[in-house]
């Protein structure tokens, strides 16, 4: 099978998170994300509307679609996820006690790779550090988000109707989450 050459310009630019990923998406509205997203869609539309329609076409179509959705989806969430903490670290509060605890917050945001069901994603968030030394930090943008082991709500509960299905086994669930979302997740993430 062939690819478009939209879907291939969205291949050839894709590239997985990294740590050296700034917030950028911050400066940018969520009607610029959008209007991009916006134009990539409109072109997919006249490509799809200037040819002959064929089922093979008509296919192609529907999986350039699919993946630009995904794309425009890898671009809102963690701009929105992003936004959950005030932007400045000095609006928020200095100290909080969790479960007897105090923990004071760190003053700068850390990344952490996120699996969605867009794929993976990197959300900055502040971090509280335990007054007593060996507990862990809190990262309380993670838990107000239900993420756990660095995967959203959305892409557990896929993975586990995946494993609810008959027949299915740890290595079919990673190919599918791998073919339907992007997801590169080993068999110790799969059966957290």
């Amino acid at each position: 099978m062939t690819l478009s050459i939209p879907l291939t310009l969205v291949m050839a630019t894709y590239r997985a998170p990294s740590e050296s990923d700034t917030p950028a998406h911050l400066d940018r509205s969520l009607d610029d994300l959008c209007t991009a997203s916006g134009g990539q869609l409109r072109a997919l539309v006249g490509a799809f509307r200037s040819e002959p329609v064929t089922p093979a076409r008509t296919l192609q179509f529907e999986h350039d679609v699919q993946t630009a959705l995904r794309e425009l989806g890898r671009h809102v969430v963690p701009f929105t996820y992003n936004q959950v903490e005030p932007a400045a670290i000095a609006d928020q509060p200095r100290h909080a006690q969790f479960e007897r605890e105090r923990y004071t917050r760190v003053g700068s945001k850390t990344p952490q790779n996120v699996w969605t069901v867009f794929g993976q994603l990197v959300v900055r968030r502040v971090g509280d550090r335990p007054s007593q030394a060996g507990e862990p930090m809190l990262f309380p943008r993670a838990h107000r988000l239900g993420l756990v082991h660095g995967a959203s709500p959305a892409l557990a509960a896929r993975a586990c109707q995946l494993l609810a299905e008959a027949g299915a086994n740890q290595q079919r669930v990673r190919d599918r989450l791998r073919t339907d979302h992007g997801v590169g997740w080993g068999s110790r993430n799969c059966a957290r």
